[in-house]
């Protein structure tokens, strides 16, 4: 459901959005708290659960943490919007899109 992924033990790294973090580019990407705060729980799966294939150890989990830190940091490159997830009228609008795009 979030725009944001982390799959490598340093970099913020999704596809569809790695363009929008380049330093070669000037554009902003716009992201929720909640997906910002569910890229650090995937860091934080990643480093304590051992037994997955991608675990990572302690610098690259904080190194990573602090590189997406510094991403939504002001002036960084990630900005985050609060969407109102707590109202109900929101909560249906993004389950009804989740449901429809099967994410």
């Amino acid at each position: 459901m979030c725009s944001l992924a982390v799959t490598d033990a340093t970099r913020i790294i999704n596809p569809r959005a790695v363009c929008f973090v380049s330093a070669r580019t000037s554009f902003v990407f716009f992201t929720t708290s909640l997906c910002f705060a569910e890229a650090l729980g995937v860091l934080k799966s990643k480093h304590f659960k051992r037994r997955r294939p991608d675990h990572i150890g302690k610098e690259p989990y904080f190194t990573a943490a602090d590189e997406l830190r510094a991403y939504v940091a002001d002036g960084g490159r990630i900005k985050l919007v609060d969407v109102g997830i707590s109202d109900s009228a929101v909560f249906t609008e993004v389950e009804e899109i989740a449901r429809r795009y099967s994410l």
